[in-house]
């Protein structure tokens, strides 16, 4: 993912989505303020899907960020939290810090809490979808929530299904994201 820094206007938050030469852009950061210069912030024209990663495409008719692979809609609310989770999780800690590695590890960190929902889904019949249940968690969760799902689509998940992914991620440590799937 590119970002960059440029001026944005007055009232703006993170995760809002902003034109910058033309292109739409979503607003990570707002920079503090320095003396003589216009307000700026840190975007990027590429936000990732917040289930399968791929960068989100701009939909001119509906005005809306929309995944070409998975098509999920995030709201403005989801942006923002993404905007809020990118910049917790080392945007400014440069390449070399969000490697395959700390995914890995984050994907290991997260999941107990994936397991736990996946169970919870499981007792109640099974969810109707992967963003269903993406919407429960966030951060690291949310990441191990997507690893443990990805071949799954955003189709309802049968109870048998979700009580595998919660087995899967009972087991997993930061080494087993690295091995494809069996």
């Amino acid at each position: 993912m590119t970002t960059r820094v440029v001026p944005v206007p007055a009232r703006t938050a993170p995760g809002a989505t902003v034109m910058v030469d033309g292109l739409p852009t979503v607003v990570l950061f707002i920079l503090p303020r320095l003396v003589g210069r216009p307000r700026a912030g840190r975007v990027t024209h590429e936000p990732p899907c917040r289930l399968c990663e791929a960068p989100l495409q701009w939909h001119l008719p509906a005005g809306r960020w929309r995944c070409s692979e998975c098509a999920d809609t995030p709201s403005a609310a989801h942006l923002e939290e993404w905007a809020r989770e990118h910049v917790r999780d080392g945007s400014r800690a440069g390449k070399g810090r969000r490697d395959r590695g700390t995914r890995s590890r984050q994907v290991a960190r997260g999941a107990p809490g994936a397991g736990a929902v996946l169970l919870a889904a499981a007792r109640d019949g099974g969810a109707p979808s992967r963003a269903y249940l993406a919407d429960r968690l966030t951060g690291a969760e949310r990441r191990a929530l997507r690893w443990v799902l990805r071949d799954d689509g955003d189709r309802p998940l049968s109870a048998e299904r979700c009580r595998e992914a919660a087995d899967e991620l009972a087991t997993m440590t930061p080494n087993s994201t690295e091995k494809p799937a069996p």
